[in-house]
């Protein structure tokens, strides 16, 4: 019993262990797996993966040593989880050895003695967004770790007031702290009274914790803010880490404490742009309107200044608003002073020099008034507080409240803290024309003037000008913590590949680094490669020059119909931009190929707007629930997105959502993006010659990673990527660009020389593969390639299609045999060579071969199929006497009539899967058809098995159908498909199907029926004799029973929710009294194991 539990854990990748408490995490840390990590005692709710002990082990390496690490891990191998517990396990391990030296003079004398002495670090754990660090702490609720954690957010997210919560930037700063001195604000008045520990911020996320707050009348803002000074885990979005004014607005600090970003993929362009800013036209205009509104409101004593303005009297904020407005002018000046030239690389009018120009432009000055110097940059911060408060004072006042003034004074933070040598190595100053209408606006008439009369005397033609300063390496955010005295810096992601040069520009050294493996079979769960040509031999560029070709998209448009019509569930789609998605869905639509696509599976298109995103993605969750259908297409869905976008990076892709990704073309950033340039430009001068050419190949190789990435979300699913532009090869190999595709995914990257070779390896990848991870019989090696082609590791030996090399003998042997699954007695999918080896161990009393090492006879060429065909018959003749033979066709057509009836009334269909061409028929053989068909019931079945959301299974009779079709010549001939009666059940069990039929996929509900009638069948027989025999098979129905009512991954709305409960409970009236406990118990341990805390009954 205990290995059976043992193994069934293994299959599901873990199951949390020990006792469950109210909150679905484990109640006994005792329980829990303890692993032993260089001396760190590591508690884990799940039993680990080797990649997850290598991860853990990488994290306690940098923090015992106070090193910075750079962690990469594919998606899926819990990373999230694991950089918890072997944080937290590191830290609790330091407070014991605090304690003890505190206590010690022994302890005290010892080497390690001056580390102790600065405490225990605490841990600043940060995510992209807000959504991500939810996930952090439903992650955190897994484990045994109970430390005194709290989320850290703006005032948008947590403010409760009725009135302040309906503004947002410095306009609800400002509202907050008038509401606040004014004792206006009951939750902040309640937090003031000590009534704040009535609230436990702890394990809760954003959501959670403003819910509690609201419940108490406490202020989520402030009662998070406090929490942060004492709390030992924060969690935040990491630009409250790397903005240096949000980060001191925290009046936390960071010595001694544990940095983590975690989804760091993007870091270095979040502290690039953190570090820089533009001003244009429209600001400078906006921030004197704001002035000039706030000069009259002081003017018409509007602005009660005891309550907004402190000790300021309005006389002398008036002075000082002339001032700064004089300031302001001088500064616009200075920018139309500089002298613009036209740019042959960028093509636009410009200017740009080094980083340190820009306190020159600042402090020039004019005829208008004096320039902005350092001196002048604290002044300017408490009068832009101050016009702010007047600003927002009154209900009636303007309606930008600031936002323009905000932002001179963020950008004079940005200029006048780093050194004129600091400016010079990581900055650039830019002036540049800028078009848009949008520069030409003014926010009032005062601005409009104001613009008018400078038009006057500069020209009335002359294009309004940008100032900005952009900075170009994110070693300034970095090298500004370490300069805090942090305790170590953990950056990891799914997709840090490349990391060559990527460690170079963070500017603080990494001495850890780990390219983590994954926790998949990339051999039997992965198909992938890269395909230079379509169906017409078109080479597929899909760059700039190339990818508007009609004979390209017309090319590219036969790829994806053709995957389409075999590949089962989600297909992701990526392009490279809007624009180019845009065009080609345009062009397929004018040339009827989108229509065709649409045959095989509908079309979803990424919306650029949030609220149409939302839609759409209902829509395609609902496409994806219609199966098969039988004579139709194979179901699921396409979604054409865009790199770099909402969908290929936020948006968590599991199973049936995405089977497989194409991705057109290589995701370079815009060659017109003027940033883009200016960034290859600066890294060229400052460094050797071609760095920027590398930092532009690294942004688009990381950009495909995180797009493949979407296909494998957890230990059980599988799919497959193909990468369709044919730069991604060379010579038959893989190209430099290609190289850099994530290490645990290379190995099963080939190059196929053809497209059909392609179309044939994803055929067989799905068609044999659709139960992975149930015992499936599926390739060793799923990349296809033909002639030339080569595998990333190995670029002398090829794979898998026809005309091809095919796997070792020592990789066919590897696979083994498959294990059975009783609780899934439905075969799917079955190669020919497969029921051949079945029918042998049936009629000579030997195991059947492992179907792994199996070939299909597809892979065979004439005279091997024919030596293996003499070879059955010879063997076969001498166990069996001639009147008891029957030819295997027949068997086979027998079997078919037994066991896949139901599967072809779920949807499948021939015209879907490649079907296997052999050139001669089967000899006769030594079997009957009853015979084989009690064998495809009890024998077959147990070896392939579904998984949830998985391919169209395989038709044995079309396999025979198209030998035959292959064999003379013709067009095969349809079989009959005449299901078998189904099995007896009661009248209340059949009343309970047809409410269920809703909530469980069409086969999936054969399948449930068979289990039904099993059930009631061994439960009489367990309460009329107590049969251990019955008992163990009514053991393994209800288990069937109910892994089918509960997938582990269901898309349920909350109406369908109750339902699918609603059925599971009414499920134990179709057992005796005596055993409905029975049901409940399976349904409960089924939950716990995969750490659900749903409650159904």
């Amino acid at each position: 019993r205990l290995a059976h539990v043992a193994a069934r854990r293994k299959r599901r990748g873990g199951v949390p262990w020990g006792d469950t408490g109210h909150f679905g995490w484990p109640g006994r840390s005792d329980a829990m797996p303890t692993y032993d990590l260089a001396g760190v005692h590591v508690e884990f709710p799940y039993e680990a993966y080797d990649c997850q002990l290598e991860y853990m082990r990488a994290v306690i390496r940098a923090l015992d040593h106070g090193d910075n690490a750079l962690l990469e891990s594919p998606t899926g191998t819990g990373k999230t989880l694991c950089l918890l517990c072997a944080a937290l396990a590191w830290r609790r391990k330091r407070q014991q050895e605090v304690t003890e030296a505190r206590t010690s003079w022994e302890k005290q004398a010892e080497p390690g003695a001056p580390a102790l002495a600065a405490g225990v670090p605490r841990i600043w754990y940060s995510s992209r967004t807000h959504s991500q660090l939810k996930q952090v702490i439903q992650e955190l609720k897994k484990t045994s770790y109970r430390p005194w954690s709290v989320v850290l957010g703006s005032r948008e997210h947590f403010c409760i007031h009725t009135s302040v919560s309906r503004h947002s930037g410095a306009r609800q700063n400002a509202r907050c702290k008038r509401a606040r001195d004014e004792n206006h604000c009951p939750p902040y008045m309640n937090l003031r009274k000590g009534q704040g520990n009535r609230v436990n911020t702890s394990l809760m996320d954003i959501e959670e914790i403003v819910a509690a707050c609201r419940g108490q009348n406490i202020c989520p803002f402030y009662k998070c803010r406090e929490d942060a000074k004492e709390a030992d885990l924060l969690l935040l979005p990491y630009d409250y880490l790397i903005n240096p004014q949000t980060r001191e607005s925290l009046q936390v600090g960071l010595q001694n404490s544990i940095l983590v970003f975690d989804e760091g993929h993007n870091i270095e362009r979040s502290c690039e742009e953190v570090a820089s800013f533009d001003l244009r036209a429209v600001d400078i205009g906006g921030a004197i309107t704001e002035l000039d509104d706030a000069f009259d409101i002081l003017e018409q004593g509007l602005c009660a200044c005891e309550e907004a303005l402190g000790d300021v009297t309005a006389e002398q904020l008036m002075t000082q608003i002339n001032m700064l407005k004089r300031n302001i002018l001088a500064l616009e000046d200075s920018i139309h002073a500089e002298r613009l030239q036209r740019d042959p690389t960028a093509e636009r009018t410009m200017m740009r020099s080094q980083g340190s120009h820009i306190l020159n432009i600042f402090g020039r000055g004019s005829t208008k008034g004096e320039g902005i110097t350092a001196k002048d940059a604290k002044r300017i911060s408490t009068v832009v507080r101050k016009v702010i408060a007047a600003l927002t004072f009154s209900l009636d006042s303007t309606a930008s409240g600031g936002l323009h003034l905000d932002k001179l004074q963020s950008l004079l933070a940005v200029i006048f803290k780093p050194e004129p040598a600091e400016l010079d190595k990581n900055y650039q100053v830019l002036i540049y024309e800028d078009a848009s209408d949008e520069s030409k606006r003014g926010t009032k008439r005062k601005a409009v003037d104001f613009f008018g009369d400078m038009t006057a005397a500069r020209g009335k033609d002359e294009k309004p000008k940008t100032l900005a300063l952009w900075c170009f390496s994110c070693s300034v955010t970095m090298q500004q913590l370490e300069k805090l005295g942090v305790h170590s810096i953990i950056i990891t992601s799914g997709t840090l590949s490349p990391l060559d040069g990527t460690v170079e520009s963070f500017g603080v050294p990494f001495p850890v680094i780990l390219q983590n493996s994954h926790v998949i079979d990339t051999r039997k769960q992965l198909w992938g490669g890269i395909l230079p040509t379509g169906p017409e031999g078109f080479v597929l560029d899909a760059s700039f020059a190339q990818r508007n070709e009609p004979a390209y998209i017309r090319d590219l448009g036969q790829v994806v119909q053709k995957l389409s019509a075999c590949v089962p569930d989600g297909l992701l789609l990526a392009f490279n931009s809007y624009s180019q998605k845009e065009s080609v869905l345009k062009a397929w639509r004018q040339s009827g190929l989108y229509d065709q696509i649409a045959r095989h599976k509908p079309v979803f298109d990424e919306p650029r707007g949030n609220m149409e995103m939302q839609a759409m993605l209902e829509g395609y969750n609902r496409a994806l629930e219609k199966g098969p259908q039988l004579g139709g297409p194979i179901g699921g869905a396409v979604l054409a997105a865009v790199c770099r976008g909402k969908l290929c990076e936020g948006i968590d892709f599991t199973d049936r959502q995405c089977r497989m990704v194409i991705l057109v073309g290589i995701p370079y950033p815009s060659r017109r993006d003027l940033r883009v340039i200016m960034k290859q430009s600066f890294l060229d001068h400052r460094g050797a010659e071609g760095e920027g050419r590398a930092w532009y190949c690294r942004e688009a190789i990381r950009a495909v990673n995180q797009t493949l990435g979407r296909v494998i979300r957890h230990s059980r699913d599988y799919g497959a990527v193909l990468l369709c532009d044919a730069r991604y090869a060379k010579d038959g190999r893989l190209a430099p660009v290609a190289r850099g595709l994530s290490a645990w995914m290379l190995p099963r990257i080939g190059v196929f020389s053809t497209f059909e070779a392609a179309l044939e390896g994803c055929r067989f990848f799905f068609g044999t593969t659709d139960s992975v991870g149930a015992g499936a019989p599926v390739p060793e090696k799923p990349v296809a390639q033909t002639g030339g082609g080569h595998s990333a590791l190995d670029s002398t030996s090829s794979v898998g299609a026809p005309g091809a090399g095919r796997a070792t003998k020592a990789e066919a042997a590897s696979a083994g045999p498959r294990a059975a699954r009783k609780s899934t007695p439905q075969a799917r999918g079955t190669p020919l060579s497969t029921l051949g080896a079945l029918w042998k161990a049936r009629q000579g009393n030997t195991p059947p071969m492992s179907t792994s090492a199996a070939q299909p006879s597809s892979l065979c060429s004439p005279q091997q199929r024919e030596q293996q065909e003499q070879q059955m018959q010879s063997q076969h003749k001498q166990r069996q006497p001639p009147e008891q033979q029957q030819p295997l066709g027949q068997v086979i057509k027998g079997s078919m009539d037994a066991s896949t009836a139901s599967s072809l009334a779920a949807g499948a269909t021939s015209t879907n899967v490649a079907a296997p061409t052999v050139g001669r028929q089967a000899p006769p053989v030594g079997i009957s058809a009853s015979e084989f068909l009690h064998s495809a019931a009890a024998g077959v079945a147990s070896v392939t098995a579904p998984l949830p959301g998985a391919a169209a299974p395989v038709a044995v009779a079309a396999v025979c159908a198209a030998q035959s079709a292959g064999r003379t010549g013709k067009r095969a001939r349809p079989p009959p498909a005449q299901p078998p009666p189904p099995p007896p059940i009661s009248a209340a069990a059949a009343q309970w199907l047809k409410r269920a039929e809703g909530l469980v996929p069409r086969m999936e509900l054969d399948r449930v029926r068979e289990q039904i009638s099993r059930m009631e069948e061994k439960a009489d027989e367990v309460v009329a004799s107590g049969s251990d025999t019955a008992a163990v098979s009514l053991d393994a129905a209800l288990l069937c029973v109910a892994e089918s009512l509960l997938p582990e991954f269901c898309f349920d709305t909350p109406p369908e929710e109750r339902e699918r409960d609603a059925r599971v409970r009414d499920f134990a009236g179709l057992l005796p009294k005596l055993l409905r406990p029975l049901w409940r118990t399976k349904v409960d341990t089924l939950l716990r194991e995969r750490g659900s805390s749903r409650s159904i009954w």
